[in-house]
């Protein structure tokens, strides 16, 4: 059975994976369109990416929104069956939700997050790279955007694998 924890980064990697497949799509549609030619426009670029930005920051904020409630009542519920079969008397709602952040999610966080700002890294000097070659500064741009959003899919993945098998403080 999953956690709270693992069920929390399951929903914010899903709407993260979500977020990124719908700007692919956005950049795809749009060199379908425009060819190479829109990719000298970084005005158009910087708004379409804050544009996605805010949509990832809205659609994480309903995502744990609707995770929280949905989670609480199947809790409630689950336990009122529990009580209902064994004849006992229902835990109490609070101690359903692992709120409290032990050392081994504080471990975890702090190894999925050091690998995340590895990617985040490696596609800045990526980049970076791209500037020294001529490349259009909006490849650059979209390199770094997509170093940002890889990274934070990965260290999604990093934690769901830790709580899965553990973590060595190794």
């Amino acid at each position: 059975m999953m956690t709270y924890k693992e069920k929390q980064t399951w929903a914010l990697l899903l709407s993260g994976l979500f977020v990124l497949f719908l700007y692919l799509k956005r950049v795809f549609d749009i060199y379908a369109i425009d060819g190479i030619s829109t990719f000298n426009d970084t005005n158009f670029w910087a708004k379409t990416m804050l544009v996605y930005i805010g949509i990832g920051i809205g659609l994480t904020i309903l995502v744990m929104i609707l995770f929280n409630v949905f989670f609480a009542i199947g809790a409630k519920v689950k336990n009122k069956i529990d009580a209902d079969i064994s004849g006992l008397e229902e835990e109490d709602i609070d101690d359903v939700f692992d709120n409290v952040e032990d050392e081994m999610d504080r471990l975890i966080n702090l190894k999925a997050g050091q690998i995340s700002y590895v990617v985040v890294s490696i596609g800045f000097v990526a980049g970076l790279i791209t500037l020294t070659f001529d490349l259009p500064f909006v490849i650059m741009l979209n390199i770094v955007y997509l170093s940002f959003m890889l990274g934070a899919s990965i260290e999604g993945i990093i934690k769901l694998n830790y709580y899965k098998k553990g973590v060595s403080h190794g």
